[in-house]
């Protein structure tokens, strides 16, 4: 009897193991594809060839930086270079929390939400495939 309530209760902590790994990977999906679908809205045909260096770093050092640096790294996250910044945009919703859409907690904090111009800029970066 103690054998059967053993393996019962082995069997019911892999199901709830395994639901859990099932909720992360839907909400992982909703992430990426909330990413995604702000990127592929974006109206880029004003915005040719956006690259970090030009256009993006100068966002990141005018509102992000200040939390989002390699010291700080505010949530985990450095906005200070190329690949940090490529990364938290690719991998870590960064374009809905800039959009504060529903979900991502909004950015930047205890500031202004970033002007339509500058989000369409980010967007299209994304879009464009985060060139450097």
């Amino acid at each position: 009897m103690n054998r059967l309530l053993t393996n019962n209760s082995k069997k019911l902590g892999s199901l709830i193991l395994l639901s859990f790994v099932i909720a992360g990977m839907i909400a992982c999906q909703k992430k990426s594809s909330t990413q995604t679908n702000h990127a592929s809205a974006a109206n880029c045909e004003s915005k040719a060839s956006i690259t970090y260096t030009v256009h993006v770093k100068p966002i990141m050092e005018a509102s992000c930086t200040n939390c989002h640096n390699n010291s700080r790294r505010a949530d985990g996250i450095s906005l200070s270079d190329f690949t940090n910044t490529k990364d938290a945009f690719m991998n870590h919703n960064a374009l809905c929390t800039v959009h504060q859409s529903g979900g991502c907690s909004p950015m930047p904090r205890m500031a202004a939400k970033l002007s339509d111009e500058t989000i369409t800029t980010l967007d299209c970066w994304v879009k464009q495939g985060c060139k450097e």
